[in-house]
């Protein structure tokens, strides 16, 4: 098995527009698409300058901002809509990015096999000289995930490594969550961190984090910690109040305050899963959720109550550990085999998009053996499994 080559890309990919067959009712949470917001410097430097005019923000009417926050029952399908109106907004298109460069990660054995958390701390590395002020905190070895913040050197496009610039360590890896997780006891892990400022009765700026594994179903998942890596005081576990972990707990990133501010108030944070299979309903699920409204922090294995579904292609039953979907459901162009485990919200001006990276099926595909026989999915209780055929 190789290693993987400890360099930094400075490219994001796009997913134009968000549609869903199930997103909550405008009253409540409108569509994702109508997010707009002035975004500032350091949120944008990766994002051409000259944006296409030609789409025009629509004028949409905002909830009443009177109105309280309801938490959702996932167990109520009333408060989901299966055919919300679609308005339009102008959209960051893949032709309004403009590619910088890459650098180098630090000489470290940390960043072998790594690549499942990463986040902006846009006070991180002051005394930077260029342009490209702040610093990353992003999750190392699969098998030890360590936590590390670095610098961001001024990226270079090149395709010659040696032209490259290397990050420096500004923190080195420890343990974020402080031992509530056991990376060894953990089987493929999914986990996403995000830096967010203070907020509520969030006193002082945390680095967000979701911890999982490839099989679960109700498990505590999030948690929160300090910036300093050598005394996190990391808190949580928490659950989700009713939702299982394959549509909660993978991707993380910050909502815009002026979309919150406007449709969801006191949310500003929005976490998912989307894995392969049909585990997660037939597509991407996303969810805002704000812990600090349970507790300065929530105490260990508490249930999250406030959350809010934005993306959910099926049915949360209660006490179902996958989503109950069927094809009238599914996300356009779905296949069983999409993994999605990375998730931005991007903002330029007036243009926003919420964009998700991940493996995107083409062509045939199925469940089985190479051979192309298929193992259905319910043989198991049918006792009708097929005999595997023999190794080739």
């Amino acid at each position: 098995m190789q290693k993987k080559i400890g360099v930094m890309i400075v490219i994001l990919l796009l997913i134009g527009g968000l549609t869903a067959c199930n997103l909550p009712k405008p009253s409540q949470t409108p569509d994702l698409s109508q997010a707009s917001e002035k975004s500032d410097q350091s949120s944008s430097q990766a994002v051409s300058d000259q944006l296409d005019e030609a789409d025009q923000l629509d004028t949409v009417d905002k909830p009443d901002q009177s109105d309280p926050v309801e938490k959702l029952d996932p167990s109520d399908q009333s408060a989901l809509s299966d055919s919300p109106e679609i308005i339009p907004s102008p959209r960051i298109h893949p032709e309004n990015l403009q590619y910088l460069g890459a650098f180098r990660l630090p000489d470290d054995p940390g960043w072998e096999y790594s690549g499942h958390g990463l986040t902006y701390y846009p006070d991180g590395d002051p005394a930077a000289s260029d342009n490209f002020t702040g610093s990353l905190f992003g999750v190392g070895h699969d098998q030890q995930l360590g936590v590390s913040e670095i610098s961001i050197p001024m990226p270079v496009n090149s395709r010659n490594l040696a032209d490259l610039p290397t990050a420096m360590t500004l923190q080195p890896f420890a343990d974020l969550t402080g031992g509530i997780f056991n990376p060894e006891a953990m089987s493929i892990p999914r986990v996403g961190i995000e830096y967010l400022p203070s907020q509520g009765a969030q006193t002082t700026p945390k680095i967000h984090f979701t911890w999982g594994q490839h099989i679960q179903d109700f498990e505590p998942s999030h948690g929160w910690a300090e910036l300093d890596l050598s005394n996190p005081q990391a808190a949580g576990p928490w659950v989700f109040d009713g939702y299982t972990n394959y549509v909660t707990n993978d991707y993380l990133f910050e909502i815009p305050p002026a979309w919150a501010d406007a449709y969801l108030p006191g949310y500003r944070l929005a976490t998912g899963r989307a894995r392969e299979g049909l585990w997660s309903g037939r597509g991407i699920g996303l969810f805002a959720y704000a812990p600090w409204e349970d507790g300065n922090p929530p105490a260990p294995n508490a249930t999250l109550t406030q959350v809010r579904p934005l993306l959910l292609y099926g049915r949360q039953d209660p006490g179902m550990p996958d989503i109950v979907s069927d094809e009238s459901k599914a996300m356009a162009e779905y296949k069983e085999a999409d993994h999605w485990w990375g998730g931005a919200w991007l903002t330029a001006g007036e243009r926003s998009a919420v964009i998700f990276v991940g493996t995107k099926a083409l062509g045939k595909e199925w469940y089985g053996f190479a051979n192309g026989m298929v193992w259905p999915h319910d043989c198991t209780e049918q006792n009708n499994c097929p005999e595997p055929p023999e190794w080739p």
